[in-house]
């Protein structure tokens, strides 16, 4: 029988990005590999234009990824309208191959973006290092900041 103990760690990284006025409240979550070792190429950012988005892409174009062409595939298939949405890459890591990562609840309060990543800690951790990201097609507007809550939480021990 396994017994978890919670063991939250809060910790805010607060990402400030200059976005313009916000007209919708909705976020939509973009379906890109939520693991992937091209990720520690990049840091949690905000891309405003296609211009920008052609940029980056251009950047991880010649860096060592697992599967770069489904990251690239998923973003193109969200059809993010730049003219009404940014795209928010959202990364985290490294972590152990053993911990296990789970993106949380996502919601505009004012004029911040708030979400939260949780992780899970087993006894015994692998020394493999996975790298996570997670994509938001983010309505623009009033948002001039995106909060990424980091709840480091459950070290799992077995118990009889």
């Amino acid at each position: 029988m396994k017994r978890t103990i919670a063991v939250t760690i809060v910790m805010l990284l607060g990402v400030a990005f200059m976005l313009p006025a916000q007209e919708s409240r909705s976020v939509r979550r973009i379906g890109i590999p939520a693991k992937e070792v091209g990720y520690k190429f990049f840091s949690t950012q905000a891309i405003e234009s296609q211009a920008k988005l052609d940029v980056f892409l251009k950047e991880i174009e010649h860096q060592v990824w697992n599967d770069r062409p489904d990251f690239v595939k998923a973003i193109a298939d969200a059809k993010i309208d730049f003219g009404k949405e940014c795209l928010a890459l959202i990364q985290y890591g490294p972590r152990s191959g053993s911990v296990r990562v789970r993106f949380g609840d996502v919601e505009v309060k004012n004029d911040t973006l708030v979400c939260s990543i949780s992780q899970t800690f087993p006894l015994d951790q692998t020394d493999d290092l996975n790298y996570y990201c997670f994509a938001l097609a983010v309505p623009k507007g009033k948002l001039k900041r995106i909060d990424v809550w980091h709840l480091a939480n459950v070290l799992e021990l077995d118990g009889k």
